[in-house]
């Protein structure tokens, strides 16, 4: 059973507990992420996550990397778009070393200006690391251009121009504005006394009070594009979207299913056309991308140069035959198989489980647990799939990215 519940700092606590584990994970969840950002300080919140393993009121860099080394757990954390979280792992008798490391680097970060020029050489490092792989580039050009000028497009962790300046001051004003209480969720799942998670959690975080101030971000609007970006590469690198629905819109269940028989595995009728029976590419295929009011469907493929525009053919025959012909009950039942294992096999660890409770409260403001999303993908009918396909499978309003030899 998941529950909810507030804790005294107005901090909202999500909770599973599994008799069956011996470990537990907790994650400190905020509702914040490079959709906040502006022009002045792109790749800030991606900065402050690491930043908050650089130091303390009470405990050093290194204290913080030994704290769950010592008791053979792990700590770690990610910024996307839209959130950003900061979890440890641990057996189950170590909650309280969890705890208190995660508040403490939560509340009492120092951002020592040493640290903090250090660490912006490894971000830059990362930047660079990102604009060495095709892969990396082909999508994050594609989502610049999709949603151009709109905060979901940057990327995740800026540009060199932006956070090479970034200081303590903005570091601090950013997390004034955002990483407050009332705009925190702290999911926890595994095996742990209720009492006493609840008893640490109201110690650990009694000081931690504030209100944030979440200013309203308009739904971005997709834009159509072809965008080519030369490289140095030996194959070519071809990412497509097609807008589509999001997080919080139930169509998207269906859209998996349509995704799953178009280009979601080995059996789908991409990767049997344009690979088995063609042998055009080494890898192709489709995966939605949701965030909370927006979403896309992504078509993706590495190939020859050469290939690129009979490859590029053969994807709009499979689209259009996706809208001309209706899947068949076998193709429905097979996709939906897919996602259900798909699904529980994914949620089988702690982690696992602590990261989709929070994305769910987080971006739809509800909990579904597994027999909820099961009974969703269950009731996709072929009538369902059909409309989503003649919605979101017309081929000429699509944006594509290709990164292709110079």
């Amino acid at each position: 059973m998941i529950i909810t519940k507030k804790l005294q700092n107005k901090t909202t606590l999500i909770y599973e507990k599994l008799p069956h584990v011996r470990s537990v994970c907790i994650g400190c969840w905020f509702k914040a992420g490079s959709i906040n950002e502006n022009n002045s300080n792109r790749g800030i919140a991606h900065l402050i996550e690491h930043m908050l393993f650089k130091g303390t009121k009470k405990r050093s860099a290194k204290d913080i990397a030994e704290e769950l080394d010592n008791i053979g757990g792990n700590l770690n954390a990610f910024t996307s778009k839209e959130l950003t979280c900061f979890f440890a792992r641990t057996l189950e008798n170590h909650l309280d070393v969890a705890i208190d490391v995660l508040g403490d680097m939560i509340i009492n970060s120092t951002f020592e200006k040493i640290m903090l020029e250090r660490e912006k050489k490894v971000v830059l490092e990362e930047i660079a690391m990102y604009n060495d792989s095709p892969e990396d580039v082909v999508h994050e050009k594609l989502e610049e251009n999709i949603w151009k000028e709109h905060p979901i497009s940057y990327p995740i962790s800026g540009y060199k121009k932006t956070v090479e300046p970034l200081t303590k001051e903005q570091i601090t004003d950013f997390m004034a504005k955002y990483y407050q209480p009332d705009n925190m969720v702290i999911s926890v799942a595994g095996n742990f006394d209720e009492s006493l998670l609840i008893q640490l959690l109201e110690k650990t975080f009694k000081n931690f009070k504030g209100t944030s101030k979440l200013i309203t971000i308009e739904d971005p609007v997709f834009k159509t594009c072809d965008i080519v970006t030369p490289k140095d590469v030996e194959q070519t690198y071809l990412s497509m979207a097609f807008n589509a629905y999001g997080y919080d819109d139930d169509r998207r269940f269906a859209l998996l299913a349509a995704s799953n028989i178009f280009g979601g595995g080995m059996s789908s009728k991409l990767f049997q056309h344009v690979r088995e029976e063609k042998g055009l590419v080494y890898t192709i295929g489709s995966t939605i991308q949701a965030y909370k009011n927006n979403g896309m469907l992504n078509v993706y493929a590495g190939m020859n140069k050469k290939h690129l525009d009979e490859v590029l053919s053969c994807i709009e025959v499979d689209m259009r035959e996706m809208r001309e012909k209706s899947i068949t009950e076998e193709e429905l039942n097979k996709a939906k198989q897919q996602l259900k294992s798909g699904l529980i096999m994914g949620l089988e660890s702690t982690t696992a489980r602590m990261n989709s409770n929070a994305r769910t409260m987080l971006l739809r403001n509800k909990i579904f647990d597994q027999d909820d999303l099961m009974g969703k993908i269950d009731a996709i009918t072929n009538n369902d799939v059909a409309k989503v396909t003649n919605d979101i499978f017309v081929y000429d309003n699509r944006a594509i990215s290709i990164v292709t030899s110079k």
